[in-house]
């Protein structure tokens, strides 16, 4: 049933990429992954988690009646086949392919950036981002952050828009990082929020680094990452 799913997926995704014009698929890659992790430490802690994962890479072609074709890869990743919409997924980067085609040399522009999209996700996405690095209890307590409780997080820049709040959930049912503890202690994992309003405010880490913090005294939990 597994390889009829991905079958499935696959179909619906060129089918997409065809009602565009001058758009096709040249090419889709899926994996899919199964894994448990179990973690067992001499303090008593025994635990374990099954997870999947799946991995798509689709190849957008680009071919207009005159001019260079144009090509833009997909390069997705969820827990499950049901959480990537094929549709979405052909129109954003079937478009993303003809204005790669049809584009010129760019602009040079200074001034504010506005981040939407993939590119906003991967800058907010809290494996790698300058926000949960500084946000992080290990950076804090090696001076290595600039986090300051109820500071802005921009620092003397002033956030236009509305009011910005970035939340940490490791516990959100099939989230791509979603898990139930941590990986270095097996601290039991919870939602906690980074910023709020455009301010710092609660920090991630395991039991360690609150406990380094004086945290735990203090009655904070860890929230596992």
């Amino acid at each position: 049933a597994l390889v009829e799913r991905a079958q499935a997926f696959s179909d619906r995704l060129v089918h997409a990429a065809g009602t565009l014009p001058g758009v096709g698929v040249s090419n889709i890659e899926l994996f899919i992954h199964r894994g448990v992790s179990r973690l067992e430490t001499s303090a008593g802690v025994a635990v374990e988690q099954q997870s999947t994962r799946v991995d798509v890479e689709a190849c957008f072609l680009a071919r207009p009646e005159t001019g260079p074709s144009g090509e833009h890869t997909a390069r997705l990743h969820a827990r499950r086949i049901a959480d990537i919409d094929p549709q979405a997924v052909a129109v954003a980067y079937g478009h993303a392919a003809r204005a790669i085609a049809a584009a010129g040399p760019a602009p040079s522009v200074k001034g504010p950036v506005v981040l939407s999209g993939e590119a906003c996700h991967d800058a907010l996405r809290l494996t790698r981002s300058p926000l949960s690095f500084h946000a992080s209890a290990r950076m804090v307590h090696e001076r290595t952050s600039r986090h300051n409780p109820a500071e802005p997080v921009w620092g003397d820049a002033q956030l236009k828009g509305e009011p910005f709040d970035l939340v940490s959930d490791p516990v959100l049912p099939f989230g791509l990082d979603s898990r139930p503890w941590a990986a270095t202690d097996g601290t039991a994992c919870r939602a906690a929020t980074i910023v709020k309003d455009g301010h710092w405010a609660e920090l991630l880490g395991d039991r360690r680094y609150f406990h380094y913090l004086g945290l735990l005294d203090r009655n904070v939990r860890p929230t596992g990452l």
